[in-house]
């Protein structure tokens, strides 16, 4: 793998990965990011394809905003 794949390592801060079960495009792609960024959380949405944000909005915004309050807090606890 080429490209911006070893530096991927390096980022510092929290980030999410969304796919859904049935995403034909990039769901190894998601996989392998979220092994290599260390502060990084994968959620995989069952029946859900590569256009989660428009298959369902409403779910695709609850796992955000339950990341972001999770980060947050782990931000304030630890820094």
């Amino acid at each position: 793998m080429g490209g911006v794949w070893g530096d991927l390592k390096d980022i510092a801060c929290a980030t999410l990965f969304a796919t859904g079960s049935e995403d034909v495009l990039t769901p190894r792609n998601a996989i392998i990011m979220a092994e290599r960024v260390p502060a990084s959380s994968l959620v995989r949405f069952t029946g859900g394809g590569h256009g989660r944000m428009y298959q369902d909005p409403q779910g695709l915004a609850e796992w955000v905003l339950r990341f972001f309050k999770v980060s947050a807090t782990e931000v304030t606890a630890g820094g």
